[in-house]
């Protein structure tokens, strides 16, 4: 997994279709999402 982080929050964009296919998208610091990484795989963490 890859963590791609900057120094703020971004902003949430608006849903524009049903797909999920951009879900992290929508919500970079979503702690439930981060939760679901596997504890024990390999992460590379960018930004600062």
């Amino acid at each position: 997994a890859v963590l791609a982080t900057g120094m703020y929050a971004a902003s949430r964009t608006p849903r524009r279709d049903s797909n999920e296919l951009n879900t992290a998208a929508l919500d970079p610091w979503d702690v439930a999402v981060m939760r679901k990484l596997d504890p024990q795989s390999r992460v590379l963490i960018i930004g600062s």
